[in-house]
C-alpha cells in the first residue's frame, strides 16, 4: 500500500505519484492520497486518470483528516512527491511510523532522507524514475524493513521535541 498525505494541488505532485504508479503495474498494490481537495480541477483530472487507466479498485482518495498516524499505519511506503517543500512535516511523520519513503530531491527533504540509507529520492516530476523506485521497494521487501527501520531511527534522533527544543534555547544563549 503507497501512500501519499497532502493537499490535493499541481505542486503536491499527486499526479506524478499516479502517473509513476500507473507506470510501475505493481501487482496487488493500492496507493492512497489523503488531503484537501483544494484545487478541483487538479484532483477531477487525478480522478479521470484513474479511471481512464481502471484503476478504481487500486486507488483510494481520503479526504483530509486529523489522525494521521492511524492512516500512516496502514502504509508500507510513504511517497512525497512534491515539486518542492521547505521542511515536510509529513516527511518525518511517515519515517517515525516506520515507514519506508520516497521523496524529491528539492527543498528540505534531501536534508531528512539520505539516499539509499532511509530511503529513496527521486527528480521532481521524474515519473520514470519514481515508478523505477517503487518497483525497487516492491520487489525488495528486505529493503523496505531496513530502510524503514533506520527511518524511524533517524527521525525519532534527528527530531526529538526535547532534542530540539535544547538546540532552540541554546542558540537563543549565543545571539542573546
Amino acid at each position: 500500500i503507497i501512500g501519499c498525505i497532502g493537499r490535493i494541488e499541481e505542486h503536491k505532485g499527486q499526479q506524478i505519484l499516479t502517473q509513476a504508479f500507473i507506470k510501475a503495474k505493481l501487482q496487488n498494490s493500492f496507493l492512497v492520497i489523503c488531503g484537501s481537495a483544494d484545487d478541483k480541477e487538479y484532483f477531477e483530472n487525478l480522478l479521470k486518470e484513474i479511471e481512464a487507466n481502471k484503476l478504481q479498485n487500486s486507488f483510494k482518495y481520503i479526504p483530509f483528516i486529523e489522525n494521521v498516524n492511524e492512516l500512516l499505519a496502514c502504509l508500507d511506503v510513504f511517497v512525497m512527491p512534491s515539486n518542492s517543500e521547505t521542511f515536510g512535516l509529513v516527511l518525518i511523520e511517515a519515517m517515525a511510523s516506520g515507514l519506508a519513503v520516497i521523496g524529491t530531491n528539492s527543498g528540505g527533504v534531501p536534508e531528512i532522507i539520505t539516499n539509499k540509507r532511509n530511503g529513496l529520492i527521486f527528480e521532481q516530476k521524474d515519473i520514470n524514475t519514481l515508478a523505477d523506485l517503487l518497483s525497487f521497494y516492491y520487489k525488495n521487501p528486505d529493503t523496505i524493513k531496513v530502510f524503514s527501520k533506520l527511518a524511524r531511527t533517524d527521525s525519532l534522533e534527528k527530531y526529538d521535541y526535547d532534542k530540539q527544543r535544547q538546540k532552540f534555547f541554546k542558540f537563543c544563549e549565543k545571539v542573546g
